[in-house]
């Protein structure tokens, strides 16, 4: 009937690829050192407000936080993300789901969780390096027919 209709992008520009790679570059960084470095201390909650909340209401509340900003990330960015765009956004994903799960495990398994994050960082930077490799110098076009700023 009409033309087959294009998907939008998540990353549209050379400059939206490069500030992607630079963002997974420095989270992936800080994956792999606090992988190599193991701190002896528990790692701290988001809320900290120990003085005027239980810690139970306290773990409660950032554990929702991130939770929803687990489910805004699953669901509004991988059904914008296209191809090597959805790797990029589960390394993400899987970062701030297993620093999630960091909170509810022995400090024995803290090792394992930080090996875990850096390997879904390195596979993020990974996808992060080929989208910005592999994008037209014009970039993508957008679904609404605009174009970009060159600024």
């Amino acid at each position: 009937m009409g033309q087959p209709e294009s998907k939008s992008r998540l990353i549209h520009t050379k400059r939206g690829a490069v500030i992607a790679l630079c963002l997974t570059g420095y989270i992936a960084a800080l994956s792999f050192r606090n992988a190599l470095l193991q701190s002896p201390h528990k790692p701290t909650l988001l809320i900290d407000s120990h003085f005027l909340l239980p810690a139970w209401a306290e773990t409660g509340i950032s554990l929702a936080f991130y939770a929803c900003l687990i489910w805004a990330g699953c669901t509004v960015f991988y059904r914008l993300a296209q191809s090597k765009e959805r790797v990029l956004v589960g390394g993400w994903m899987a970062t701030f789901f297993l620093s999630l799960i960091k909170y509810l495990v022995s400090a024995p398994a803290y090792a394992a969780i930080d090996y875990l994050k850096a390997l879904a960082m390195l596979i993020a930077l990974l996808a992060a390096v080929d989208i910005l490799f592999r994008m037209p110098e014009s970039g993508y076009s957008r679904l609404d027919n605009q174009t970009s700023r060159n600024a």
